[in-house]
């Protein structure tokens, strides 16, 4: 891989253990309600930042593949194929471990299987399926992003409407509840966040427009730390999670910045990529794994404490799962999916 594509494999690997921390739950991800005082909002911060994880993935995806000159056939048969096969091979493996060996392989079918596939709850992760969607918009994203205009129309526009209205809206009681809707529920990430990763891949940002960058994700912060304090200190619920495009944006730039005019020596550079490209098989396997390495978050929380537990739990659960696909990709099929 080219020196200056390394740091798209840096954003995957924080963003695979970003995702992953969402799905400690209470052992981590939301742990903080059960804090008082600093150490509520200290974990509260870092919750939140989690929530950038799944931007960045599509974000990287835009920088990968916006600029690519491909016919519809061969993105059919290149990538669209390749994910839907991997989406069926994932549900196959799902189901026959939910359903075979925890609850009996004479309970297991083929209509039992199709329901899971496309059913309301379903053993794909979403994110496989928003990511078939985002490839089947590639010809569309394709001719947008030939106007580098045009996505940064479409980052302020997400910006207003899916981070800083739904702000002021809670703070100022304003809107009826119109425009505080989380991104996910909107539909939209899964196009727009690749068009900005494309636009920042393929712009140099001055200074002056990384400090405001790094200025306005702040506030950005701040609001959204005191938005989901107060909603639950009023409402004992968890709200007000969103897909932060500002600390998405303010991540993806650090990252490129650091390889900006610096050359790594191979081995490092040839570590990161390597790593990278675990991440798809890290992300898959880690829902199983993490609950197969709980002993470590059990061991680590009586002598650390369950914030630490958490973290160290996540770091072997992602080391764990990565020399398990590391080993499966020598399987031709399943290297040609991952």
């Amino acid at each position: 891989m080219k020196e200056k594509y390394v740091y798209r494999d840096l954003i995957k690997i924080i963003a695979t253990f970003l995702v992953m921390y969402n799905h400690t739950s209470d052992y981590g991800w939301t742990l903080w309600i059960t804090m008082e005082g600093i150490p509520r909002v200290i974990n509260l911060v870092f919750s939140l930042l989690c929530r950038i994880g799944v931007p960045l993935f599509f974000m990287v995806s835009g920088a990968n593949l916006l600029g690519k000159q491909e016919s519809f056939g061969l993105l059919f048969k290149k990538r669209i194929l390749k994910w839907v096969s991997l989406i069926v091979l994932v549900s196959i493996a799902q189901y026959t471990y939910n359903v075979g060996f925890l609850g009996g392989f004479d309970k297991m079918s083929f209509k039992g299987w199709f329901q899971s596939l496309y059913g309301s709850y379903s053993y794909v992760p979403e994110f496989l399926w928003s990511y078939l969607l985002f490839l089947l918009l590639l010809p569309l994203l394709r001719m947008i992003c030939t106007d580098v205009r045009l996505c940064e129309y479409t980052s302020y526009t997400w910006f207003i409407l899916f981070e800083a209205l739904p702000l002021l809206e809670f703070f100022f009681n304003f809107g009826g509840g119109l425009v505080l809707r989380n991104a996910i529920d909107s539909g939209l990430y899964f196009w727009v966040f690749p068009l900005v990763g494309y636009c920042l891949d393929k712009t140099t940002i001055e200074t002056r427009k990384k400090s405001i960058i790094a200025i306005t994700s702040l506030i950005c912060l701040v609001a959204s730390v005191l938005r989901v304090y107060i909603f639950y200190s009023k409402n004992s619920a968890i709200g007000g999670y969103n897909y932060s495009l500002s600390l998405s944006i303010l991540t993806f730039v650090l990252c490129k910045s650091v390889f900006e005019g610096k050359k790594l020596s191979k081995r490092w550079s040839g570590m990161i990529s390597a790593i990278g490209g675990l991440s798809l098989g890290t992300f898959l396997l880690s829902g199983i794994v993490q609950w197969k390495v709980f002993a470590v978050y059990l061991w680590i929380d009586r002598i650390c404490g369950a914030q630490m537990a958490a973290l160290l739990w996540m770091i072997v659960t992602v080391l764990v799962s990565q020399v398990i696909t590391l080993v499966i990709k020598q399987i031709p099929v399943v290297k040609s999916l991952l």
